[in-house]
């Protein structure tokens, strides 16, 4: 059993209102450079602006990186100005109880570097019994 999710983010100093007028769309999660984090009591000192794919956990890696693809390409030279003044990531994590790996497709990538973002992948080996506990 594989369980896998996606997210693309963005991060920078500042107001993540200005990301959210760029891209068009709320994101899932966001905070403020400036904004207390709840754990540290202190500012978090850095902007964050994130966009779930929205698909299952179950779904394929292309599922979730389409699902966001999706949403940012349609308005493709908002991202790319980004670029100038941000971090543009996508965040792919996959949890497995053996080897496994990650495609993403000859379009995805055309697109993405395009865009002007990064990927960043994590993979975690586990027991069967932890993945099962997630759902």
């Amino acid at each position: 059993m594989t369980r896998q999710y996606a997210y693309f983010q963005v991060t920078g100093c500042g107001d993540p209102d200005v990301v959210t007028k760029a891209v068009g769309i709320d994101p899932s999660k966001c905070h403020s450079s400036a904004e207390i984090n709840p754990k540290t009591k202190c500012s978090w000192g850095i902007m964050k602006w994130r966009l779930d794919s929205g698909e299952s956990d179950v779904a394929s890696v292309q599922q979730h990186v389409d699902s966001i693809l999706l949403w940012l390409n349609r308005r493709p030279s908002a991202i790319k100005e980004l670029c100038d003044d941000y971090d543009l990531t996508l965040h792919i994590a996959c949890w497995a109880s053996d080897t496994f790996g990650m495609h993403l497709t000859r379009d995805q990538t055309r697109l993405l570097g395009r865009l002007g973002i990064a990927i960043d992948y994590d993979g975690y080996v586990v027991e069967d019994t932890e993945l099962e506990n997630e759902q």
